[in-house]
């Protein structure tokens, strides 16, 4: 979660095509990581409990996020995972009712793979000496 944090603030100001790659190589870690996490979980018998709901949760958002900035394959991967977590978490109980809902609200944002094509195109076709102090952080 915390490569996840570390990509989102870095992609408010994306400007050259270092910056990009490290983006998504954060994202990258993070799904990584996570997805090893949730295999150590699930060994344990683990599976169906709120922690993975919650593992599983965060995968798809961070799935989201990347297929937000790069496209691809990470929206439906993002989105199978948030049904999973969905699924075990309405399973559990109805006591957990915010945590349900707030799966519910990442299933429903709209559509959004590529919503920063633009900020990553001009980024990647930015130099990357062009990245000095002087530069105003957006």
């Amino acid at each position: 979660e915390l490569w996840y944090c570390e990509a989102s603030a870095m992609s408010l100001r994306l400007r050259t095509g270092a910056q990009v790659e490290a983006v998504r190589q954060l994202a990258r870690r993070s799904i990584a990581k996570t997805k090893e996490a949730l295999r150590e979980i699930r060994a344990l018998g683990l599976g169906e409990t709120r922690v993975a709901a919650t593992m599983l949760k965060d995968l798809g958002k961070v799935h989201g996020f990347t297929a937000s900035i790069f496209g691809g394959d990470d929206a439906a991967e993002g989105r199978a995972r948030l049904a999973e977590a969905l699924a075990i978490q309405t399973r559990l109980d109805k006591a957990h009712a915010r945590e349900t809902a707030n799966i519910l609200r990442l299933l429903r944002a709209p559509g959004e793979a590529g919503r920063n094509a633009e900020v990553v195109q001009a980024a990647m076709g930015g130099d990357d000496a062009s990245d000095d102090e002087d530069a105003p952080d957006y």
